[in-house]
């Protein structure tokens, strides 16, 4: 069996819901003559009887594994020198604008997330709710509710800061090779597993 040609494909797969409908065929002969196997066919058969035309467009791979890494989940980041609107701002709207607004936005209950004032809120929360972000904090004290980014910073730590500075605010040798600058914070932004 041969795959979608992926330039028709929606084409392809519109002809074959025709002659089904037309009942020009069975479902095996179908599957031959668009050169897919029966499980496709059958696939696209269902969607159509669900979702119409839309059932037809491939659906987007987002990651469902509990399992998948932190680089799977991963849609930004980037070291700042400090965690304010000003810094974080910019680099969450360029994500935003490469990736499309999420839903949630899980963060631990630090700057530039959240605050003791009023509600939490700080002005780069408010930001988010003004975009329909929700913000969505995870319990004080209990850094594993956020493990996977954890983690993950645990290793980009290890490899961006290695071999050590003399001070934190100097940056390291590897860094200085670069032409790099020590940033005080990470930012970043993950898609939230299912």
């Amino acid at each position: 069996m041969l795959p979608w040609i992926s330039a028709t494909a929606i084409d392809q797969r519109r002809a074959l819901i025709a002659a089904r409908t037309a009942g020009d065929a069975t479902v095996a002969e179908l599957a031959r003559r668009f050169r897919v196997s029966r499980k496709t066919a059958h696939k696209f058969i269902n969607r159509f009887k669900r979702h119409g035309d839309a059932g037809l467009h491939d659906l987007p791979r987002a990651p469902h594994n509990p399992r998948a890494t932190s680089a799977d989940l991963l849609i930004a980041c980037e070291g700042l020198p400090r965690p304010t609107l000003a810094y974080v701002l910019p680099v969450v709207e360029r994500a935003f604008q490469e990736r499309g607004l999420p839903a949630v936005i899980r963060s631990d209950n630090g700057p530039p997330f959240a605050s003791t004032g009023l509600g939490g809120l700080t002005a780069f929360a408010v930001h988010l709710v003004k975009l329909g972000v929700t913000p969505e904090r995870i319990t004080p004290g209990h850094p594993e509710q956020n493990g996977r980014i954890e983690r993950f910073h645990r290793t980009l730590k290890e490899a961006s800061m290695s071999p050590p500075a003399a001070t934190l605010a100097a940056p390291s040798p590897a860094q200085r090779e670069r032409g790099h600058e020590r940033p005080e914070t990470w930012v970043t932004l993950a898609r939230k597993h299912r």
